[in-house]
């Protein structure tokens, strides 16, 4: 059976910079903060949390309420 458990991320959630950060171009974050800024006052769902950096990255528009799910497959 698959549990979905819907977790909230910290304020100031602790990152892994060296994941979160690289060289412009190496990491997808830059283009999830850009969607994030294409809508206003939505619901965006963020499946497969990880670490939670693009949950992060897809809250740059404090409009929008980001839904950050995990799958445990125990």
């Amino acid at each position: 059976m698959i549990k979905i458990k819907q977790i909230k991320l910290p304020t100031e959630p602790s990152l892994d910079l060296n994941e979160y950060q690289g060289d412009i171009g190496d990491q997808h974050y830059k283009l999830l903060a850009w969607l994030s800024a294409q809508f206003n006052n939505s619901d965006i769902f963020d499946i497969g949390t990880h670490m939670g950096a693009s949950s992060s990255a897809l809250s740059y528009n404090k409009s929008n309420t980001i839904h950050s799910f995990d799958i445990s497959l125990a």
